[in-house]
């Protein structure tokens, strides 16, 4: 039995979902004047076919890349910080549409494009990618969420960061508003877990994505000077600098499927239950489509 394994529960992990992300990057050198990157991010179902998991891969992959990659950790967690409050604020019209980041490489080097990449549908418009593999992990003992993540080997100082930044964009470009909402939510919450990038160390995403489900399920959102706030009856407070809050931004419904459903059956949380229809999705042996709960239930 693998350590991480051990650490969550002991019992062997489940894999829900893998997003495949195709990266191709074309460096700044003295013959071309810029930077360029296209990228392909191809999602897998395996314990589960349902699309609203993703939002859960998505921020493990975040909170991954935060941890191993100390270069860029003040900057990444930064944007995210920004964006997502942005997304909260207005309730997912602003979009994930991030602003250019440039790496300084130094030593005569010029400098490199973290981002913006070009997304494209299919991998098969690539001539050479690197692949990362992002694997979503359920341990059904301890209820958390894991990530296997493995990266292709080169350019990682620009790869890492990147991938981060694509797997949100191309999620984001997938849903609709009130997806982007939810994600937003998820991601803010998963930065106000660690409350500075100062604090990110390896091995915590899972934590970090258990404190943000919980946070908001239970409408205990955590504020940016992490100090909590009751929000059963309240508005949706993202506390930037500001104490006042439009009416508007109101806490995510119990019934978006992001932050979970009771399945009717057992009267446990399932995180995958569709909005509408639970029939079609749901082996009848569980009520759920993998028998396992939410991080934080």
């Amino acid at each position: 039995m693998g350590l991480l394994s051990k650490l969550l529960g002991g019992m062997a992990p489940v894999d829900v979902m893998r997003a495949d992300l195709f990266m191709e990057y074309h460096p700044q050198n003295t013959h071309t004047r810029t930077s360029t990157g296209k990228a392909a991010v191809q999602w897998v179902s395996l314990g589960s076919h349902d699309p609203n998991v993703r939002p859960f891969l998505v921020a493990l992959l975040y909170a991954r890349i935060l941890a191993a990659h100390a270069e860029t950790r003040t900057k990444l967690f930064e944007l995210i910080d920004v964006i997502s409050k942005r997304n909260v604020s207005d309730e997912g019209r602003t979009g994930f549409s991030f602003p250019e980041w440039m790496l300084h490489v130094g030593f005569g080097v010029p400098d490199q494009k973290i981002w913006p990449w070009v997304l494209v549908d299919s991998h098969r418009a690539l001539s050479e990618p690197k692949l990362y593999n992002a694997t979503l992990l359920a341990f059904p003992k301890s209820r958390y969420f894991g990530i296997n993540l493995k990266m292709a080997f080169g350019q990682e100082r620009i790869f890492a960061p990147a991938s981060a930044l694509i797997a949100i964009t191309s999620y984001a470009e997938s849903t609709d508003q009130k997806g982007r909402y939810e994600l937003a939510v998820l991601l803010w919450q998963v930065n106000e877990f660690y409350g500075s990038p100062d604090r990110v160390r390896i091995g915590s995403e899972s934590k970090a994505l258990a404190a943000a489900t919980t946070a908001i399920r239970t409408h205990d959102l955590r504020t940016p000077k992490n100090k909590r706030v009751a929000t059963d009856s309240a508005f949706l407070s993202v506390g930037f600098s500001h104490a006042n809050v439009p009416n508007s931004q109101r806490l995510p419904s119990p019934e978006i499927t992001l932050f979970a459903k009771k399945n009717p059956r057992t009267g446990k949380h399932c995180p995958w239950l569709p909005t509408h229809s639970h029939s079609h999705h749901t082996p009848p042996h569980s009520g759920c489509q993998v028998p396992f709960l939410l991080p934080g239930v």
